[in-house]
């Protein structure tokens, strides 16, 4: 019998007549799997080997690895690509690195190979990277149906992995949108550095450099102006400071040495003509109780690196820092 009606179009679920079909039950662990799926799983399902190949001649089932199909009435989507590599590659095998960072959403996605993590060596294959590890129960997580490692072995493993500028974009990232706490964070550097875990020194590192201040950071706009200070060896004065005569309000990053204020725009708080306003009328108000506000966009912050070093370090009383 061909695979028919393995995705549920109208959203609906599998009822009991469904199930009852293999086609149904391929269709229920089709949603759940991302339209991707083993051998051996087809074969559990009830499926014989000369089926899986009918369902294959009829163009409703595509190799996607060896040993794993794509259900092809199923979407395509990315996540096809590290589930996918994990199942060829078998259990306990998860995503990893900066596939794990990926699906955690710590870092925006991209078209880079997928990286896994196994206990067993595997031949190689184009577009995915695969690393030797025995990981700890503990290291190994489910996102959304995909085993990855964990967001603080996905950190550790980054530092090992990637350019610094890419490890402290996901650790900031981690920190801001309490994926990770500081306090725990710090804990397990410091284990993975006893067991000799590559990456974890360089953590310790930048979790030295942050303290617990950058979990107050509200937009990446904020945590990368940081990482630029933190570059220099310059202050990031008190970051979100009460805002006076206002109820709950912040400033992104205050000098009061200085009386300097340092509002950060970021694309997703401040593009609207609304927001600008409303920034406009905060800055006055500043202005009239004898502070300085220099306002900082993301675009500044991105593409003119010299400009806001200048800036702020004239603001501070230093010396031009180029």
């Amino acid at each position: 019998m061909g695979v028919t009606c393995v995705t549920d179009e109208l959203g609906g679920g599998i009822d009991a007549r469904q199930m009852a079909t293999k086609q149904g039950r391929l269709a229920n662990l089709s949603r759940k799997q991302f339209g991707v799926v083993q051998r051996a799983q087809l074969l559990g399902l009830g499926f014989s080997s000369s089926g899986i190949c009918r369902a294959s001649r009829k163009g409703e089932l595509a190799r996607f690895l060896p040993g794993v199909w794509r259900v092809t009435s199923a979407p395509r989507c990315w996540e096809q690509r590290p589930l996918g590599a994990v199942l060829w590659a078998g259990e306990p095998t998860v995503a990893s690195h900066i596939t794990s960072a990926h699906l955690q959403e710590v870092l925006p996605r991209s078209a880079r190979a997928i990286e896994i993590t196994s206990p067993r060596s595997s031949a190689g294959r184009p577009g995915i990277i695969t690393h030797r590890c025995n990981l700890q129960n503990v290291e190994m997580v489910n996102v959304r149906g995909i085993p990855c490692t964990s967001i603080y072995r996905t950190l550790v493993d980054l530092c090992a992995s990637e350019p610094q500028c890419i490890s402290e974009q996901a650790l900031d990232a981690a920190l801001r949108m309490g994926r990770v706490s500081y306090e725990r964070l710090c804990d397990y550097a410091r284990d993975a550095a006893s067991r000799s875990v590559k990456g974890s020194r360089t953590l310790e590192g930048l979790l030295h450099a942050r303290g617990s201040d950058e979990a107050l950071s509200e937009s990446e706009a904020e945590s990368l102006f940081g990482r630029l200070m933190r570059k220099r060896g310059l202050s990031q004065g008190i970051r979100q400071a009460p805002r006076a005569g206002t109820r709950g309000g912040r400033i992104d990053f205050f000098y009061p040495d200085q009386d300097l204020v340092i509002e950060i725009d970021s694309r997703k708080f401040h593009a609207g003509r609304i927001e600008q306003k409303r920034d406009k009328h905060y800055d006055n108000e500043l202005n009239i109780h004898g502070k300085r506000v220099l306002r900082l966009t993301w675009e500044d912050l991105t593409t003119d690196e010299d400009y806001v070093l200048d800036v702020v370090g004239r603001a501070l009383g230093i010396q031009r820092l180029f």
